[in-house]
């Protein structure tokens, strides 16, 4: 009787083990495009024109982020969402008059510039092209 009991608490005292093992949190690992998070700058232009306007993202990892666009020093500041699958980084956002834009562009091998084009609405992305850089 004493060795079923011994056998029993034994079982007991594993599978209390395992359980808090399999329940350990793991650490809070980044997502998985947590590098496109920060403060990306340059230019955006209209039609078939070089980029030329003051043109900012301020992407959060959570998959939001600010557009900022005009004067550099008094920007226009609209939110949105973004997106980035593989090397093709997407973004819906509002302006001040609550019109979609979007943003279409490809992410570098580096992973420090994106290059796109820019248009209204949630799709069509051909009213002009962008270029920023990561700060």
């Amino acid at each position: 009787m004493k060795s079923f009991n011994i056998l029993t608490m034994a079982v007991a005292i594993l599978i209390a083990a395992s359980t808090f093992v399999s329940c350990k949190k793991d650490k809070d690992t980044p997502a998985p495009n947590a590098f496109m998070q920060g403060n990306w700058e340059g230019k955006y232009g209209y039609g078939n024109a070089e980029p030329d306007t003051y043109f900012a993202l301020v992407i959060n990892s959570n998959g939001t982020l600010q557009v900022k666009s005009g004067d550099k020093n008094d920007p226009y500041i609209s939110s949105g969402t973004w997106t980035l699958e593989e090397d093709v980084f997407k973004v819906i956002y509002q302006s001040d008059d609550n019109e979609d834009l979007n943003l279409a562009a490809k992410l570098n091998e580096a992973k420090t510039e994106l290059t796109g084009s820019w248009g209204f609405g949630k799709v069509d992305a051909g009213m002009g092209d962008f270029i920023v850089t990561k700060k």
